[in-house]
Protein backbone atom coordinates (compact mmCIF):
# COMPACT_ATOMS: atom_id res chain seq x y z
CA UNK A 1 0.00 0.00 0.00
CA UNK A 2 1.43 3.41 -1.00
CA UNK A 3 0.89 6.70 0.87
CA UNK A 4 -2.28 8.64 0.93
CA UNK A 5 -2.72 12.45 1.12
CA UNK A 6 -5.34 14.42 3.59
CA UNK A 7 -5.81 17.78 3.69
CA UNK A 8 -5.97 18.81 7.32
CA UNK A 9 -6.72 22.38 7.08
CA UNK A 10 -6.66 25.07 4.97
CA UNK A 11 -6.63 28.78 5.38
CA UNK A 12 -6.71 32.23 4.50
CA UNK A 13 -6.11 35.80 6.80
CA UNK A 14 -5.37 39.42 7.05
CA UNK A 15 -3.39 40.36 9.11
CA UNK A 16 -2.68 44.07 10.19
CA UNK A 17 -0.34 45.19 13.26
CA UNK A 18 -1.55 49.00 13.29
CA UNK A 19 -3.33 51.07 11.51
CA UNK A 20 -6.65 50.24 10.07
CA UNK A 21 -7.33 49.73 6.25
CA UNK A 22 -10.88 50.46 4.78
CA UNK A 23 -11.48 46.69 4.75
CA UNK A 24 -9.27 44.98 7.29
CA UNK A 25 -9.11 45.68 10.63
CA UNK A 26 -5.96 45.79 13.14
CA UNK A 27 -5.47 41.85 13.50
CA UNK A 28 -1.63 40.86 13.98
CA UNK A 29 -2.36 37.33 14.48
CA UNK A 30 -4.72 34.58 13.60
CA UNK A 31 -5.50 30.81 14.91
CA UNK A 32 -6.49 27.36 12.61
CA UNK A 33 -7.42 24.23 14.63
CA UNK A 34 -5.36 21.19 13.59
CA UNK A 35 -6.72 17.44 14.07
CA UNK A 36 -3.85 15.16 13.38
CA UNK A 37 -4.95 11.26 12.22
CA UNK A 38 -3.60 9.04 14.48
CA UNK A 39 -2.38 6.96 11.61
CA UNK A 40 -0.26 10.52 10.27
CA UNK A 41 3.20 9.33 9.63
CA UNK A 42 4.45 12.60 8.41
CA UNK A 43 2.29 16.42 8.27
CA UNK A 44 3.27 18.71 5.39
CA UNK A 45 2.50 22.63 6.30
CA UNK A 46 2.82 24.59 3.75
CA UNK A 47 2.20 28.38 3.56
CA UNK A 48 2.72 31.94 1.42
CA UNK A 49 2.87 35.07 2.49
CA UNK A 50 1.86 37.89 -0.38
CA UNK A 51 0.97 41.65 0.05
CA UNK A 52 -2.33 40.79 -1.70
CA UNK A 53 -3.93 37.46 -1.45
CA UNK A 54 -1.49 34.28 -0.48
CA UNK A 55 -1.64 30.62 -2.32
CA UNK A 56 -0.63 27.56 -1.19
CA UNK A 57 -1.24 26.57 -5.18
CA UNK A 58 -3.31 23.23 -3.83
CA UNK A 59 -0.44 21.67 -2.35
CA UNK A 60 -3.04 18.56 -1.68
CA UNK A 61 -3.35 17.85 -5.40
CA UNK A 62 0.24 18.28 -6.27
CA UNK A 63 0.50 15.68 -3.61
CA UNK A 64 -1.82 13.17 -4.98
CA UNK A 65 -0.47 13.83 -8.21
CA UNK A 66 3.32 12.93 -7.41
CA UNK A 67 2.17 10.30 -5.32
CA UNK A 68 -0.20 8.94 -8.42
CA UNK A 69 2.83 8.59 -10.78
CA UNK A 70 4.79 7.06 -8.38
CA UNK A 71 6.81 9.87 -6.62
CA UNK A 72 9.51 7.82 -4.57
CA UNK A 73 10.32 8.34 -0.50
CA UNK A 74 8.69 10.81 1.90
CA UNK A 75 9.69 13.82 3.75
CA UNK A 76 12.11 16.13 1.88
CA UNK A 77 12.21 13.96 -1.08
CA UNK A 78 8.26 13.84 -1.37
CA UNK A 79 7.73 17.48 -0.41
CA UNK A 80 10.08 18.60 -3.47
CA UNK A 81 6.85 18.06 -5.58
CA UNK A 82 5.30 20.97 -3.86
CA UNK A 83 5.71 24.37 -5.72
CA UNK A 84 7.58 26.88 -3.82
CA UNK A 85 4.85 28.78 -2.54
CA UNK A 86 4.93 32.69 -2.96
CA UNK A 87 7.04 34.86 -0.51
CA UNK A 88 6.21 38.59 -0.91
CA UNK A 89 7.05 39.61 3.13
CA UNK A 90 7.45 37.61 6.35
CA UNK A 91 5.39 35.81 8.94
CA UNK A 92 5.96 33.68 11.84
CA UNK A 93 3.69 30.01 12.14
CA UNK A 94 3.53 28.28 15.40
CA UNK A 95 2.58 25.10 16.20
CA UNK A 96 0.75 25.14 19.48
CA UNK A 97 -0.39 22.75 21.97
CA UNK A 98 -3.01 23.86 24.80
CA UNK A 99 -0.21 25.90 26.76
CA UNK A 100 1.09 27.24 24.09
CA UNK A 101 -1.82 28.18 22.51
CA UNK A 102 -2.52 30.57 26.09
CA UNK A 103 0.61 31.95 25.66
CA UNK A 104 0.45 32.92 21.93
CA UNK A 105 -2.66 34.81 22.70
CA UNK A 106 -1.18 36.28 25.79
CA UNK A 107 -1.31 40.34 26.04
CA UNK A 108 1.80 40.03 28.18
CA UNK A 109 4.77 41.53 25.95
CA UNK A 110 7.60 40.24 28.92
CA UNK A 111 10.63 38.86 27.37
CA UNK A 112 9.76 35.56 29.66
CA UNK A 113 6.57 35.40 28.05
CA UNK A 114 8.49 35.86 24.34
CA UNK A 115 10.58 33.34 24.56
CA UNK A 116 7.99 30.31 25.95
CA UNK A 117 6.34 31.32 22.79
CA UNK A 118 9.60 31.01 20.82
CA UNK A 119 9.46 27.51 21.66
CA UNK A 120 6.88 26.92 19.68
CA UNK A 121 7.74 28.55 16.74
CA UNK A 122 8.24 26.73 13.16
CA UNK A 123 8.91 29.06 11.03
CA UNK A 124 10.10 32.95 10.44
CA UNK A 125 10.52 32.83 6.79
CA UNK A 126 8.05 34.61 4.16
CA UNK A 127 7.25 31.53 2.89
CA UNK A 128 7.71 27.68 3.41
CA UNK A 129 7.17 23.49 3.07
CA UNK A 130 7.52 22.41 6.43
CA UNK A 131 7.50 18.88 7.63
CA UNK A 132 5.56 18.41 11.03
CA UNK A 133 6.56 15.39 13.79
CA UNK A 134 2.81 14.80 14.73
CA UNK A 135 2.59 14.80 18.41
CA UNK A 136 -0.56 14.32 20.68
CA UNK A 137 -2.10 17.82 22.18
CA UNK A 138 -0.60 20.27 19.14
CA UNK A 139 -4.14 20.73 17.97
CA UNK A 140 -3.54 24.90 16.86
CA UNK A 141 -1.48 26.59 14.06
CA UNK A 142 -0.67 30.34 14.83
CA UNK A 143 0.18 32.98 12.56
CA UNK A 144 1.49 36.11 13.61
CA UNK A 145 2.63 39.34 11.27
CA UNK A 146 5.99 40.13 12.91
CA UNK A 147 6.29 43.83 10.73
CA UNK A 148 4.72 46.77 12.38
CA UNK A 149 3.16 48.67 9.47
CA UNK A 150 2.38 46.59 6.60
CA UNK A 151 -0.68 44.15 5.82
CA UNK A 152 0.01 40.82 4.82
CA UNK A 153 -2.11 37.75 3.46
CA UNK A 154 -1.14 34.21 4.47
CA UNK A 155 -2.45 31.15 3.58
CA UNK A 156 -2.04 28.21 5.02
CA UNK A 157 -2.56 24.15 3.85
CA UNK A 158 -1.97 21.51 6.59
CA UNK A 159 -1.80 17.77 4.73
CA UNK A 160 -0.98 14.72 6.46
CA UNK A 161 0.93 11.40 5.05
CA UNK A 162 -1.45 8.50 6.01
CA UNK A 163 0.43 5.42 4.99
CA UNK A 164 3.53 4.92 5.07
CA UNK A 165 5.59 4.78 1.57
CA UNK A 166 6.94 1.86 0.67
CA UNK A 167 9.05 1.16 -2.72
CA UNK A 168 7.05 -0.25 -5.55
CA UNK A 169 8.30 -3.18 -7.74
CA UNK A 170 7.77 -2.50 -11.22
CA UNK A 171 9.79 -5.82 -12.42
CA UNK A 172 6.33 -7.77 -11.56
CA UNK A 173 2.51 -7.85 -11.63
CA UNK A 174 0.45 -6.66 -8.61
CA UNK A 175 -2.94 -7.04 -7.62
CA UNK A 176 -2.99 -3.54 -6.77
CA UNK A 177 -1.69 -2.92 -10.39
CA UNK A 178 -3.49 -5.41 -12.32
CA UNK A 179 -6.90 -3.83 -10.71
CA UNK A 180 -5.73 -0.24 -11.97
CA UNK A 181 -4.71 -1.53 -15.46
CA UNK A 182 -8.33 -3.83 -15.64
CA UNK A 183 -10.30 -0.41 -14.32
CA UNK A 184 -8.54 1.48 -17.75
CA UNK A 185 -9.57 -0.75 -20.32
CA UNK A 186 -13.24 -1.71 -18.73
CA UNK A 187 -13.42 2.66 -18.70
CA UNK A 188 -12.56 2.24 -22.71
CA UNK A 189 -14.95 -0.24 -23.63
CA UNK A 190 -17.78 1.67 -21.28
CA UNK A 191 -17.34 4.86 -23.30
CA UNK A 192 -17.31 2.71 -26.65
CA UNK A 193 -20.46 1.74 -25.76
CA UNK A 194 -19.71 -2.52 -25.84
CA UNK A 195 -22.05 -4.12 -24.00
CA UNK A 196 -21.27 -5.37 -20.61
CA UNK A 197 -20.87 -9.00 -21.15
CA UNK A 198 -18.57 -8.66 -24.14
CA UNK A 199 -16.77 -5.97 -22.44
CA UNK A 200 -15.75 -8.01 -19.95
CA UNK A 201 -14.54 -10.66 -22.08
CA UNK A 202 -12.42 -8.49 -23.85
CA UNK A 203 -10.92 -6.66 -21.22
CA UNK A 204 -9.98 -10.58 -19.48
CA UNK A 205 -8.51 -11.49 -23.17
CA UNK A 206 -6.71 -7.84 -22.99
CA UNK A 207 -5.46 -8.35 -19.35
CA UNK A 208 -3.99 -11.97 -20.26
CA UNK A 209 -1.54 -10.35 -23.46
CA UNK A 210 -0.32 -7.48 -21.24
CA UNK A 211 0.55 -9.55 -17.61
CA UNK A 212 1.83 -12.24 -20.17
CA UNK A 213 4.28 -10.21 -22.94
CA UNK A 214 4.98 -6.59 -20.75
CA UNK A 215 6.99 -5.44 -17.22
CA UNK A 216 4.94 -3.42 -15.86
CA UNK A 217 8.01 -1.13 -15.93
CA UNK A 218 6.75 -0.35 -19.53
CA UNK A 219 2.90 0.10 -19.12
CA UNK A 220 3.39 2.06 -15.51
CA UNK A 221 7.28 4.46 -16.00
CA UNK A 222 8.09 4.22 -19.70
CA UNK A 223 7.87 8.16 -21.04
CA UNK A 224 8.19 6.35 -24.93
CA UNK A 225 5.81 3.95 -24.08
CA UNK A 226 3.00 4.30 -26.54
CA UNK A 227 -0.16 3.83 -24.61
CA UNK A 228 -2.94 5.26 -26.90
CA UNK A 229 -1.47 3.09 -29.95
CA UNK A 230 -1.09 0.15 -27.95
CA UNK A 231 -4.53 0.19 -26.82
CA UNK A 232 -6.19 0.12 -29.96
CA UNK A 233 -3.67 -2.28 -31.21
CA UNK A 234 -4.41 -4.84 -28.17
CA UNK A 235 -8.30 -3.90 -28.30
CA UNK A 236 -8.46 -4.73 -31.92
CA UNK A 237 -6.79 -8.02 -31.22
CA UNK A 238 -8.99 -9.33 -28.72
CA UNK A 239 -11.67 -8.14 -30.57
CA UNK A 240 -10.51 -10.03 -33.59
CA UNK A 241 -10.39 -13.74 -31.54
CA UNK A 242 -13.57 -12.99 -29.16
CA UNK A 243 -15.61 -12.60 -32.35
CA UNK A 244 -14.00 -14.44 -34.88
CA UNK A 245 -13.65 -11.08 -37.63
CA UNK A 246 -10.58 -9.84 -38.57
CA UNK A 247 -10.28 -6.78 -41.04
CA UNK A 248 -9.49 -7.49 -44.50
CA UNK A 249 -7.53 -5.16 -46.47
CA UNK A 250 -10.72 -4.08 -48.96
CA UNK A 251 -12.21 -3.12 -45.12
CA UNK A 252 -9.31 -1.01 -43.99
CA UNK A 253 -9.41 0.90 -47.55
CA UNK A 254 -13.47 1.49 -46.45
CA UNK A 255 -12.87 2.93 -43.48
CA UNK A 256 -10.34 5.57 -44.74
CA UNK A 257 -12.96 6.23 -47.32
CA UNK A 258 -15.53 6.60 -44.81
CA UNK A 259 -13.42 8.78 -42.74
CA UNK A 260 -12.82 10.82 -46.21
CA UNK A 261 -16.23 10.93 -46.77
CA UNK A 262 -17.10 12.91 -43.32
CA UNK A 263 -14.05 15.31 -43.61
CA UNK A 264 -15.41 16.06 -46.78
CA UNK A 265 -18.93 16.50 -45.80
CA UNK A 266 -17.99 18.43 -42.70
CA UNK A 267 -15.07 20.39 -43.26
CA UNK A 268 -15.40 21.22 -47.18
CA UNK A 269 -18.90 21.22 -47.57
CA UNK A 270 -19.10 19.18 -50.66
CA UNK A 271 -21.48 16.21 -50.08
CA UNK A 272 -21.70 15.12 -54.09
CA UNK A 273 -17.75 14.26 -53.18
CA UNK A 274 -18.53 13.25 -49.98
CA UNK A 275 -21.15 10.33 -51.90
CA UNK A 276 -18.81 9.21 -53.79
CA UNK A 277 -16.44 8.44 -50.67
CA UNK A 278 -18.85 6.52 -48.85
CA UNK A 279 -20.13 4.51 -52.00
CA UNK A 280 -16.95 3.80 -52.65
CA UNK A 281 -16.76 2.48 -48.97
CA UNK A 282 -19.53 0.25 -49.29
CA UNK A 283 -17.58 -1.33 -52.62
CA UNK A 284 -14.66 -2.25 -50.45
CA UNK A 285 -17.14 -3.47 -47.40
CA UNK A 286 -20.75 -3.86 -47.74
CA UNK A 287 -21.17 -4.65 -43.67
CA UNK A 288 -19.99 -0.96 -43.09
CA UNK A 289 -23.04 0.59 -41.37
CA UNK A 290 -22.10 4.08 -40.57
CA UNK A 291 -20.74 4.26 -44.63
CA UNK A 292 -24.96 3.83 -45.17
CA UNK A 293 -25.85 5.99 -42.35
CA UNK A 294 -23.65 9.00 -43.85
CA UNK A 295 -25.49 8.51 -47.14
CA UNK A 296 -29.01 8.90 -45.36
CA UNK A 297 -27.61 11.95 -43.67
CA UNK A 298 -26.37 13.26 -47.19
CA UNK A 299 -29.76 12.28 -49.26
CA UNK A 300 -30.77 13.81 -46.38
CA UNK A 301 -29.29 16.80 -47.00
CA UNK A 302 -30.14 16.76 -50.88
CA UNK A 303 -33.77 16.83 -50.18
CA UNK A 304 -33.96 13.41 -51.16
CA UNK A 305 -36.21 11.54 -48.64
CA UNK A 306 -36.95 8.48 -50.37
CA UNK A 307 -32.97 7.91 -51.23
CA UNK A 308 -32.23 9.09 -47.32
CA UNK A 309 -35.15 6.94 -45.85
CA UNK A 310 -33.45 3.39 -47.92
CA UNK A 311 -30.40 4.10 -46.78
CA UNK A 312 -30.95 5.11 -43.04
CA UNK A 313 -33.11 1.69 -43.40
CA UNK A 314 -30.23 -0.25 -44.46
CA UNK A 315 -28.15 1.20 -42.17
CA UNK A 316 -29.87 0.25 -38.90
CA UNK A 317 -30.59 -3.44 -40.16
CA UNK A 318 -26.40 -3.44 -40.62
CA UNK A 319 -25.58 -2.05 -37.56
CA UNK A 320 -27.97 -4.32 -35.52
CA UNK A 321 -25.50 -7.07 -36.67
CA UNK A 322 -22.48 -5.44 -35.31
CA UNK A 323 -21.33 -7.55 -32.54
CA UNK A 324 -19.28 -5.30 -30.65
CA UNK A 325 -19.96 -1.40 -31.33
CA UNK A 326 -23.58 -1.70 -32.25
CA UNK A 327 -24.96 1.23 -29.71
CA UNK A 328 -21.44 3.07 -30.01
CA UNK A 329 -22.36 3.19 -34.02
CA UNK A 330 -25.48 4.06 -33.30
CA UNK A 331 -24.39 7.07 -31.60
CA UNK A 332 -22.39 8.10 -34.19
CA UNK A 333 -25.26 8.23 -36.63
CA UNK A 334 -26.73 10.68 -33.96
CA UNK A 335 -24.38 12.70 -33.45
CA UNK A 336 -23.75 12.88 -37.21
CA UNK A 337 -27.14 14.45 -37.71
CA UNK A 338 -26.80 16.79 -34.58
CA UNK A 339 -23.30 18.14 -36.25
CA UNK A 340 -25.24 18.64 -39.57
CA UNK A 341 -27.96 20.56 -38.17
CA UNK A 342 -24.74 23.34 -37.56
CA UNK A 343 -24.42 23.49 -40.73
CA UNK A 344 -27.84 22.53 -42.34
CA UNK A 345 -30.37 24.18 -39.77
CA UNK A 346 -33.48 23.57 -41.90
CA UNK A 347 -32.56 19.24 -42.36
CA UNK A 348 -35.49 17.35 -41.80
CA UNK A 349 -34.26 15.51 -39.52
CA UNK A 350 -37.16 14.43 -36.68
CA UNK A 351 -38.24 11.16 -38.00
CA UNK A 352 -35.12 9.39 -38.56
CA UNK A 353 -33.56 10.98 -35.08
CA UNK A 354 -36.26 9.10 -33.10
CA UNK A 355 -35.68 5.66 -34.59
CA UNK A 356 -32.20 5.88 -34.28
CA UNK A 357 -32.73 7.08 -30.56
CA UNK A 358 -34.85 3.98 -30.15
CA UNK A 359 -32.44 1.68 -31.85
CA UNK A 360 -30.04 2.69 -29.72
CA UNK A 361 -32.09 2.53 -26.45
CA UNK A 362 -33.17 -0.84 -27.25
CA UNK A 363 -29.54 -2.41 -27.02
Amino acid sequence: MGPKAVSLTKHSTVLNREGESRYFPIKPKDEMSLKIPEKAKEVYLVFSVSKGFGSTANALEQLEKAIKEGAPGSGKNLMSYIAEPIQEANCEIFLLDSAGEEVFWSRDESIETLQTLQKYLVSKKGAGKIIITPAKGYNYIGIRNPTAGTMIAVAVEVIAITEEVVSTDYSKWSADGIAMVTGVFEQKLKLDEVAPGLAAEITKCIMSIITENMKPYSFFKSKDFPFEDFMKQVTDSCIQKITGVKKTEHELKANVSLELSWITFIEDGDVDIAIEYCKNALSNDKTLGMAEANLGLFYLVKKDKTLSRTYYASAIATIKKEKVYAKKQFTQAIRAINDALKKYPDLNYKEILSQLQKEHDSL
